[in-house]
């Protein structure tokens, strides 16, 4: 996969030489990989292979800068959100029996949604936002929002 990204992403850069000043790369989605960003405690494989392919092809990973703001991109499990999801669209308020208390358990959550913009354009990031509302996209994963 991080061949075939280098790869586009080197085809782009050699279309937008001719202007590379008003031209920029920016990349994003679920790389499912853990960085110690937002608030994330944990690293893992992915995460690190993230980092190295931001390093090596001259990207900034916009998580991480100062601007950024948020936590956990990715919190609870699809089938909750599924399911408020389908209240919210057909209108219905949340009533459904009480269910049985179950032990408590710690928050599950992580960040492996990211966004990558090339290091030279990366000081024109003015604000990173994982934002808490989804904006009404019914996802398990935060909007990520970058100006």
């Amino acid at each position: 996969m991080w061949q075939r990204l280098r790869d586009t992403c080197d085809e782009l850069r050699r279309c937008f030489e001719r202007s590379a000043d008003t031209n920029l790369i920016v990349i994003g989605g679920d790389f499912n990989g853990r960085t110690m960003a937002n608030g994330d405690p944990k690293e893992n494989a992915a995460g690190s292979e993230l980092r190295e392919f931001a390093g090596r092809n001259g990207f900034t990973i916009a998580n991480t800068l100062p601007c950024a703001r948020g936590e956990l991109s990715f919190t609870g499990s699809a089938a909750a959100t599924h399911a408020a999801c389908d209240r919210h669209r057909s209108g219905a308020a949340a009533v459904r029996p009480k269910p049985k208390p179950k032990p408590r358990r710690r928050p599950r959550g992580s960040t492996n949604d990211y966004v990558l913009i090339d290091t030279e354009h990366s000081a024109c990031v003015t604000s990173f936002t994982i934002s808490d509302d989804g904006h009404g996209i019914c996802s398990d994963h935060k909007p990520l929002m970058l100006e």
